[in-house]
């Protein structure tokens, strides 16, 4: 899950923020990217710019797309036993 926090008088993702306050504003068209995979990083040293495009590749070359050998699967998820 991604962070948030107000951010130039709207509600912004932390991770965009983290990267803004490193390197300056975010070109038009582009989106901050992680190299960790982890939504919640806000790390600028685990943050990339590219497009949505550049992200997919990104994720298809880690084996993280729908059918890729490293995809989180639902079957090792905890599940929450509400019958108790």
């Amino acid at each position: 899950m991604y962070g948030c926090v107000k951010w130039k008088s709207k509600n912004t993702y932390s991770h965009r923020v983290a990267w803004e306050l490193s390197n300056g504003e975010i070109p038009d068209g582009f989106h901050v990217c992680h190299h960790c995979d982890n939504p919640c990083c806000i790390n600028p040293d685990h943050l990339f710019l590219g497009t949505v495009a550049d992200n997919m590749h990104d994720r298809d070359a880690k084996g993280r797309g729908r059918y890729g050998e490293n995809r989180p699967s639902l079957k090792n998820s905890s599940k929450l036993d509400v019958t108790k």
